[in-house]
């Protein structure tokens, strides 16, 4: 599993928080899926970070549970919804989940009062799409590859044709306007390749 301190990190900087208390709802969603997107740079990286989301989620929910049985107080839910408690309490960040571990009666105050969202959990990207954003990229290379051979090409010709229009001028100065043509045309090729895609 993924450090510990490393997971409450990510978590508060996916800032779900703020996020859930959007009025638009599935922007804020976005927001924070694409904050744990650029935390979470590989598959294994994902599945660390969900295996220990499901292990704090689901030690939660036992305790909220346990606590349910021996005390009047109940939240009140669904199973889906209490689901739903559980990820939200855990999307808040750590005070706020150890603070409902310790004292499970706050988090069945929360569910009494609604104070929660669906859902922090799907927030958190699929694993597929770490599988299309490689396709992408590939595509993309592919495409600048393409690209550049077209342009190498087309520069070619145009090198070609300057030098059988000005031949005679070349040849008097020794090859300067070759030499002129070429590093120009190495440059624009230099910029191009460098050039931070789009996108």
């Amino acid at each position: 599993m993924i450090d510990i301190s490393k997971f409450w990190e990510i978590v508060k900087l996916a800032n779900w928080g703020v996020a859930s208390k959007s009025k638009d709802w599935k922007s804020g969603k976005m927001t924070v899926q694409r904050t744990l997107r650029r935390e979470l740079t590989t598959v294994e990286d994902l599945k660390s970070f969900q295996e220990t989301f499901y292990v704090l989620k689901n030690k939660l929910g036992r305790t909220i549970t346990q606590f349910e049985r021996k005390n009047a107080e109940q939240c009140g839910t669904g199973d889906d919804s209490f689901g739903d408690l559980c990820c939200h309490i855990v999307g808040l960040g750590q005070e706020v989940y150890e603070a409902e571990l310790a004292a499970p009666l706050l988090a069945v105050r929360r569910a009494q009062r609604g104070d929660y969202v669906e859902s922090f959990g799907y927030c958190i990207p699929d694993e597929n799409l770490y599988s299309l954003e490689g396709q992408i990229a590939a595509e993309k290379n592919r495409l600048r590859d393409k690209i550049l051979r077209n342009l190498e090409k087309e520069l070619g010709e145009q090198i070609l044709a300057t030098m059988n229009k000005y031949g005679e001028l070349a040849d008097i100065e020794n090859g300067w306007l070759e030499h002129a043509v070429s590093s120009a045309s190495r440059t624009a090729l230099v910029q191009f390749v460098q050039r931070k895609p789009q996108g």
